[in-house]
Protein backbone atom coordinates (compact mmCIF):
# COMPACT_ATOMS: atom_id res chain seq x y z
CA UNK A 1 0.00 0.00 0.00
CA UNK A 2 2.89 2.20 0.43
CA UNK A 3 4.05 2.21 -2.74
CA UNK A 4 0.85 2.79 -4.39
CA UNK A 5 1.03 6.39 -2.53
CA UNK A 6 4.25 6.79 -3.31
CA UNK A 7 2.96 6.77 -6.80
CA UNK A 8 0.11 8.57 -6.21
CA UNK A 9 2.12 11.77 -4.86
CA UNK A 10 4.86 11.34 -7.22
CA UNK A 11 2.67 10.74 -10.80
CA UNK A 12 -1.03 12.25 -9.32
CA UNK A 13 -1.36 14.69 -11.53
CA UNK A 14 -0.84 12.40 -14.97
CA UNK A 15 -4.46 11.27 -14.17
CA UNK A 16 -5.40 15.08 -14.12
CA UNK A 17 -3.31 14.89 -17.40
CA UNK A 18 -5.14 12.50 -19.17
CA UNK A 19 -8.50 13.93 -18.02
CA UNK A 20 -7.68 16.78 -19.21
CA UNK A 21 -6.77 15.51 -23.01
CA UNK A 22 -9.77 13.66 -22.79
CA UNK A 23 -12.13 16.03 -22.11
CA UNK A 24 -10.19 18.28 -24.87
CA UNK A 25 -10.23 15.80 -27.46
CA UNK A 26 -14.14 15.05 -27.49
CA UNK A 27 -14.61 18.81 -27.22
CA UNK A 28 -12.57 19.15 -30.59
CA UNK A 29 -14.42 16.92 -32.40
CA UNK A 30 -17.80 18.81 -31.00
CA UNK A 31 -16.31 22.02 -32.45
CA UNK A 32 -14.80 20.32 -35.86
CA UNK A 33 -18.33 18.72 -36.61
CA UNK A 34 -20.16 22.02 -35.75
CA UNK A 35 -17.41 24.12 -37.97
CA UNK A 36 -17.73 21.54 -41.23
CA UNK A 37 -19.26 23.40 -43.17
CA UNK A 38 -16.54 26.34 -42.58
CA UNK A 39 -13.99 23.29 -43.06
CA UNK A 40 -15.03 22.31 -45.95
CA UNK A 41 -15.62 26.20 -47.60
CA UNK A 42 -11.96 26.73 -46.26
CA UNK A 43 -10.68 23.66 -47.77
CA UNK A 44 -12.22 23.78 -51.24
CA UNK A 45 -11.15 27.66 -51.17
CA UNK A 46 -7.83 26.43 -50.92
CA UNK A 47 -8.13 24.48 -53.54
CA UNK A 48 -7.60 21.14 -51.64
CA UNK A 49 -11.05 19.78 -51.26
CA UNK A 50 -11.78 17.44 -49.06
CA UNK A 51 -14.55 14.76 -50.21
CA UNK A 52 -15.12 13.43 -46.94
CA UNK A 53 -16.91 16.46 -46.13
CA UNK A 54 -19.23 16.20 -49.34
CA UNK A 55 -20.44 12.50 -48.29
CA UNK A 56 -23.43 12.04 -46.43
CA UNK A 57 -22.65 8.54 -44.83
CA UNK A 58 -18.90 9.43 -43.70
CA UNK A 59 -20.59 12.44 -42.36
CA UNK A 60 -23.78 10.48 -40.56
CA UNK A 61 -20.73 8.48 -39.14
CA UNK A 62 -18.93 11.37 -37.73
CA UNK A 63 -22.36 12.80 -36.12
CA UNK A 64 -22.35 9.05 -34.24
CA UNK A 65 -18.68 9.51 -33.32
CA UNK A 66 -18.97 12.75 -31.88
CA UNK A 67 -22.16 11.72 -30.00
CA UNK A 68 -20.53 8.62 -28.78
CA UNK A 69 -17.76 10.60 -27.74
CA UNK A 70 -19.61 12.63 -25.86
CA UNK A 71 -21.41 10.46 -23.76
CA UNK A 72 -18.11 8.39 -23.00
CA UNK A 73 -16.70 11.38 -21.82
CA UNK A 74 -19.95 12.35 -19.28
CA UNK A 75 -19.52 8.56 -18.38
CA UNK A 76 -15.46 9.28 -17.73
CA UNK A 77 -16.30 12.11 -15.64
CA UNK A 78 -19.07 10.12 -13.52
CA UNK A 79 -16.87 7.35 -12.61
CA UNK A 80 -13.81 9.36 -11.54
CA UNK A 81 -13.52 10.79 -7.40
CA UNK A 82 -12.66 9.44 -4.41
CA UNK A 83 -15.31 7.18 -1.78
CA UNK A 84 -17.79 5.83 -4.75
CA UNK A 85 -19.97 3.01 -3.82
CA UNK A 86 -19.54 0.06 -6.30
CA UNK A 87 -23.46 0.20 -7.24
CA UNK A 88 -23.12 3.86 -7.99
CA UNK A 89 -20.52 3.38 -10.55
CA UNK A 90 -22.58 0.14 -12.09
CA UNK A 91 -25.74 2.59 -12.22
CA UNK A 92 -23.85 4.81 -14.31
CA UNK A 93 -22.67 2.39 -16.44
CA UNK A 94 -25.71 0.68 -17.18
Amino acid sequence: MELLNDLDLEYGDFVYHCEVCWVSRGNMLIRFYELRDEVKQFMDMKGTPVKELSDTKWLCDLAFMVDITKYLSELNVKLQGPNQLLSTLLSNVK
